[in-house]
């Protein structure tokens, strides 16, 4: 294809412009167009010698240099975010559509680009979404951070307009610090202003970063961090006197080990047409079954020893201190111990099922008869009444039973964030009522940790409303009580990268990626394509891209320089095992010499 140049006269003198040169062809590929080679007629000026005068159409399809055309950007980028088809399946339907093969490292370098592209718009767009909460008076910010295995800590800052949620910016950080937390603040707070408030969770690096940032911004707790960080000191220590007793007794070792054996015992008659007949059986034990005693016996055990070490699933989602996993172990095991003294009482036919029944009591036996054991139950049980009375006082009347967010219109809400401060008044109160009279040393030491958390954090504890001054009009914002949004939306990035990759752990998806990547998330909410690309679908992000090149390429200048301030070796010398003499000799030869400056 042959671009000509648009303009005709030079800009400064306005004298016509001469033709300049004719580009080499290069190979471009497009979803619209294809594969093609693109040659460029460029134009000068002969006078003033000014700039080179390219064509326009050419850099709104494709950026100079590039062999990818936007449109090629803008859709591996879309399809992989936004409809969550892996690397292999965007270059078989981009094949589809062209005939052209992507191999999956262009895929791959597509995707970065499109991240990088993303970020531009987002930036350009501040001015624009700054105007969607400005009706609303302000906006209130929200900070976490997340990692997985073998990733660093990724860093959100959100905020939520009209009831949707937005990604501000994103930052990776080796650790959770202040240093790093300030510098997302101070970007945040450059694109889009200073918000009213933030949410964070109980970290001290969040809110001395935060600190640094707007040192005169109201800070709230997360209202689910601060009940998970007070039931984390609660029950941590009885938790631990129930995880030491199970691992004294060896139960899931013993239990584990039973299921094995049975399983390697069982290795010829476990067939798929065997297992299903068992399946059938636990629905509808009366009906007659083919299975061989042998086959039932051991079938059973390992069932049983299966369904006592899936006690995780008792907590319907939640973790540690919200659920009680070991307490689950413990009542599974007093259900199968119960039913196993009824059925010891009778004689079977075939001896294994005598003796598998016989094992698994001696298996469970100390979990509830063991004095040890029965004393750490006790104990934790104590504790967990006391912190489900304190999550119980944290709530609103109006609230549902496992929920810590207001409820209702802006009157309702209001009603409740002004009568949170007066329940977590009384509720001290109480605690310390009961802190002066007679109290077991366990009780004791709960009240005490309660009290001094909830006056160590009653600053960002309440509050919630922000009246706006009177001459503005503007209604009153309730800020949210948690960061639950923003536990949901890295919920969702993790989940996501799941889908696509079909793996339990992306800890290195979530490291190869950009941090900005966290930005794609916006993608997925009409107002913000409206605000942000003026449409929805990837042909909408390929008509802004162009706008948006010069910031790509400024943003990719910095990110090389700051690659070459990183001190580093080279990946030759990294596999260079004469490395060793070589650090040696500059040690020698340059720190021991007369001309070092100390």
């Amino acid at each position: 294809m042959q671009f000509e140049v648009e303009a005709d006269r030079c800009k400064p003198c306005g004298r016509p412009l001469n033709a300049y040169k004719t580009t080499e062809p290069r190979g471009v590929a497009s979803v619209r167009l294809g594969a093609m080679r693109v040659v460029e007629s460029q134009a000068r000026c002969g006078e003033c010698m000014g700039s080179i005068y390219a064509s326009e159409s050419l850099r709104e399809f494709v950026a100079p240099g590039e062999g990818y055309a936007y449109d090629t950007i803008a859709f591996v980028g879309w399809h992989y975010f936004r409809e969550g088809l892996n690397i292999k399946a965007i270059g078989e339907k981009f094949k589809e559509r062209t005939g052209t093969r992507l191999p999956e490292r262009t895929v791959s370098d597509r995707i970065r680009e499109f991240v990088d592209y993303v970020a531009c718009v987002h930036e350009a767009a501040a001015p624009r979404l700054r105007a969607e909460w400005a009706r609303e008076g302000g906006y209130v910010a929200h900070f976490d951070g997340t990692w997985e295995l073998g990733s660093q800590v990724l860093l959100l800052c959100i905020t939520r307009v009209q009831g949707r949620t937005w990604v501000l910016g994103a930052e990776k950080l080796g650790t959770e610090n202040e240093v790093g937390v300030a510098k997302l603040a101070e970007r945040i707070r450059r694109q889009f202003g200073l918000w009213l408030a933030a949410v964070r969770d109980l970290s001290p690096a969040i809110s001395n970063g935060l600190s640094k940032a707007a040192p005169k911004t109201r800070q709230f707790a997360c209202h689910s961090h601060f009940v998970g960080d007070v039931g984390k000191k609660l029950l941590g220590p009885r938790r631990q006197d129930l995880l030491e007793a199970f691992q004294k007794w060896d139960v899931t070792r013993q239990l584990s080990g039973m299921r094995k054996y049975a399983r390697r015992i069982l290795k010829e008659e476990a067939t798929g047409e065997n297992a299903r007949a068992l399946e059938v059986l636990l629905e509808s034990p009366q009906e007659k079954s083919k299975l061989s005693s042998s086959m039932l016996s051991r079938g059973l055990t390992c069932l049983w020893s299966q369904w006592l070490r899936a006690y995780r699933r008792d907590g319907k989602g939640q973790s540690f201190p919200f659920a009680h996993p070991e307490l689950n172990y413990v009542e599974r095991c007093k259900g199968a111990y119960e039913a196993l003294q009824e059925l010891s009482k009778k004689q079977f036919q075939d001896s294994s099922a005598n003796k598998s029944v016989e094992r698994l009591l001696e298996i469970l036996r100390p979990v509830c008869e063991a004095p040890d054991f029965m004393a750490a139950t006790r104990k934790y049980r104590e504790v967990v009444r006391e912190f489900e009375t304190f999550r119980t006082a944290l709530r609103t009347p109006h609230q549902r039973a496992r929920s810590y967010e207001w409820t209702g219109p802006l009157e309702d809400r209001i009603r409740q964030a002004e009568a949170l401060k007066q329940l977590l008044a009384d509720y001290v109160a109480e605690v310390e009522k009961r802190l002066r009279g007679r109290l077991r040393r366990e009780r004791r030491r709960c009240l005490e940790i309660i009290a001094n958390d909830i006056n160590k954090h009653w600053l960002y504890l309440q509050g919630h409303v922000l009246i706006p001054p009177d001459q503005t009009g503007l209604p009153a914002i309730v800020v949210d009580r948690t960061n639950n949004v923003l536990e949901f939306l890295i919920g969702q990035v993790k989940r996501d990268h799941r889908r696509r990759n079909g793996q339990k752990h992306v800890g290195r998806e979530l490291q190869s990626l950009p941090a900005d990547a966290a930005l794609t998330l916006n993608l997925r909410d009409p107002r913000y394509m409206e605000v942000a690309y003026g449409g929805e679908g990837w042909q909408r992000l390929t008509d802004v891209f162009p706008l948006v090149h010069h910031l790509v390429e400024k943003r990719r200048a910095e990110n090389e320089e700051a690659a070459l301030q990183d001190i580093r070796l080279r990946p030759k010398q990294l596999g260079d095992p004469d490395m060793p003499p070589r650090f040696a000799a500059v040690y020698e030869h340059q720190l021991t010499s007369a001309q070092v400056v100390a």
